[in-house]
């Protein structure tokens, strides 16, 4: 607060935990919910049973079919990121979009050199999808940063590369999964939200057919994970809009039109 207050900056806290709110209020922040992340049990997932009923067919098909799930240690090789780099800019142009460049990771060759890479790999070899690993050592928990996927791929592809990351992460000793912020979602749900939340929640609803916030949310709903609720965290009623700006620029890489582009 005292180094942005010395720059003439608003300081403000993106995607915060539930657990740290109160502290933000007692500060005299204002907190705002803007979304929901989607956290899977590892010690308790399974493809066995009722809870695996809706995977086991897509899994069981693409194995028989030849595909197959490798998994990359760094430092990478520059001939798999020169294999990944077509996915990346067919996916980019799928979308109509740009790269973001704060709250999701970009494919940038030197960054993910560093990461563990999840590869899906068609009969033929070819590169379907792939996602890179970030491991939060403190909470023992894994996640993705960036995914993408060729346009034309196998019906089951995705669920092939999840469940596959799901299993071998589950091996490897880790207690959780976490798929990422489904924005907006369960904001302005409750009778008593705040109206700035209400109004955020006719966002969802009325801007879904652009940004299809409904059907990433309903994609991770299948794996049954926990939904913890985040907050967007600002100074005032009257900074946000200076605040919520910033957020924009800083992921559009200060490509403020890009965010009023359909599917961006």
């Amino acid at each position: 607060m005292q180094f942005c207050q010395r720059n003439d900056w608003y300081p403000g806290f993106y995607q915060t935990l539930p657990d740290d709110i109160d502290l933000y209020k007692s500060l005299g922040f204002k907190v705002l919910k803007i979304g929901e992340e989607a956290i899977i049990d590892l010690k308790t997932f399974t493809l066995q049973g009722k809870a695996g009923k809706n995977f086991r067919p897509s899994i069981n098909r693409l194995t028989k079919l030849g595909y197959q799930i490798n998994f990359y240690q760094p430092p990478i090789a520059d001939d798999l990121l020169h294999q990944l780099k077509p996915v990346s800019d067919e996916w980019l142009k799928m979308v109509q979009g740009s790269e973001k460049h704060f709250s999701l990771g970009w494919f940038d060759q030197a960054y993910l050199r560093e990461c563990e890479i999840a590869v899906v790999r068609n009969p033929e070899g070819k590169i379907g999808a792939f996602a890179n690993i970030v491991r939060e050592y403190q909470l023992n928990e894994v996640t993705i940063d960036m995914m993408r996927h060729r346009p034309a791929i196998e019906n089951g592809t995705m669920d092939f590369l999840f469940i596959s990351m799901l299993q071998h992460f589950k091996e490897h000793g880790y207690d959780s999964f976490n798929f990422g912020l489904s924005a907006l979602a369960g904001v302005g749900d409750n009778p008593e939200s705040r109206s700035l939340e209400k109004v955020l929640g006719y966002l969802y609803e009325h801007l879904n057919r652009f940004y299809n916030f409904k059907g990433l949310h309903s994609y991770k709903e299948k794996f049954r994970p926990r939904w913890e609720p985040r907050y967007l965290v600002y100074p005032s009623l009257a900074a946000l809009p200076e605040v919520i700006v910033a957020l924009i620029r800083a992921d559009s890489g200060d490509r403020l039109l890009d965010y009023f582009k359909p599917g961006t």
